[in-house]
């Protein structure tokens, strides 16, 4: 399936950019589309909402559960 990506979107490990019109199987370009990140050239996939908003982060303070153990040498 042929998609125009209309915005930039880093996906599993690949950085697809906007405008760049791309050859995709069906399940990447379906999902794609339905994140609103892409169109499908020939109009047949309906382009979903992509989402616009700002996301904040709430980062908390971690400790590790379980302290390393020394191994001794004898």
């Amino acid at each position: 399936m042929r998609i125009e990506l209309i915005r930039t979107v880093k996906h599993a490990g690949r950085i697809y950019t906007k405008g760049d019109v791309i050859t995709a199987d069906e399940g990447l370009a379906t999902y794609f589309c339905a994140c609103g990140w892409a169109k499908d050239v020939s109009g047949q996939v309906t382009t979903g909402e992509a989402v616009t908003q700002d996301v904040q982060l709430e980062v908390h303070k971690s400790t590790h559960a379980t302290k390393a153990k020394e191994i001794g040498n004898g």
